[in-house]
């Protein structure tokens, strides 16, 4: 009796038992090896760096999904951001990921002007990680990081050349050749240049504008011809600087191409040509 009273007891345990559960599924151990950062666009004030980043699978049916990146411009973070990927992944060679990151490296005038005046380039890298899904619900992250270098960006600067005839019926004719130069190997786009000039202290144009919405191409220079009449209806020294032969130009003007405004004042004596 006793022993049928045991086999009973140990029946009944093991009906009683629940069948033993699964845990869940080992993180995906995938391997990244950051090969490559390039800055792929630059601007006066941005940038964006491209990582190429080769990733191998632990098996197969593993999938990028995404990855959460962070820009490091000279040691600090700049901008955060995600990118959706959905690539899959290779568990024989590498699948090649390519993670892009941009922000701001100057906020206005005054931060290009400091970059500027730096020479050697400044570090910059995009780091942060990379999300992996498998079979079984099996998912993962790796890390992924590379550097390398920024150019500094240059300010750009406006030009002029200046001339001015005379003619016997007492008029002047002043040519002005305005150039916006562009130092960087990167183009710069124009808002807008408004400007105004002063012969001898006295107005001549008021409220001009030249370079709206173009864009300067690295390396180049946008010129822009201005061209004004002086006679005795509009200048009443015309006579003055008929016999001295020559006047003095002051330009001033801001120069404007979006998050950064640049002050342009310049001037000089003009001879006449004729």
């Amino acid at each position: 009796m006793r022993r049928l009273i045991a086999l009973a007891v140990c029946v009944l345990a093991g009906c009683a038992s629940s069948p033993e559960q699964n845990g869940p599924p080992p993180p995906l151990a995938v391997q990244v090896d950051s090969k490559k950062a390039e800055v792929t666009t630059q601007t006066l004030t941005a940038a964006t760096v491209t990582v190429d980043a080769d990733a191998v699978a632990p098996g197969p049916g593993v999938t990028a999904t995404g990855a959460h990146w962070e820009l490091v411009f000279d040691g600090n973070v700049i901008a955060t951001g995600d990118q959706k990927l959905g690539t899959a992944i290779s568990a024989t060679e590498p699948t090649t990921l390519q993670i892009v990151g941009g922000g701001a490296v100057a906020k206005d005038a005054k931060g290009v002007q400091a970059l500027s005046d730096h020479r050697g380039g400044f570090p910059i890298a995009l780091r942060g990680t990379i999300d992996f899904v498998g079979p079984n619900g099996a998912s993962g992250k790796t890390e992924f990081a590379k550097a390398t270098n920024l150019r500094e960006p240059r300010m750009p600067t406006v030009v002029a050349d200046v001339g001015a005839s005379h003619y016997d019926d007492g008029h002047v004719n002043l040519g002005f050749n305005l150039g916006i130069d562009n130092p960087n190997p990167f183009p710069v786009d124009v808002v807008g240049f408004t400007y105004s000039i002063t012969i001898n202290g006295q107005p001549v144009v008021k409220d001009g504008s030249a370079g709206n919405q173009v864009q300067v191409p690295g390396s180049s220079k946008k010129v822009f011809e201005v061209s004004e009449q002086l006679d005795n209806t509009n200048f009443k020294d015309l006579d003055k600087i008929y016999k001295t032969n020559s006047m003095n130009y002051h330009l001033v003007g801001v120069l404007d191409v979006g998050l950064a405004k640049f002050d342009v004042d310049m001037g000089s004596p003009i001879n006449f040509t004729r």
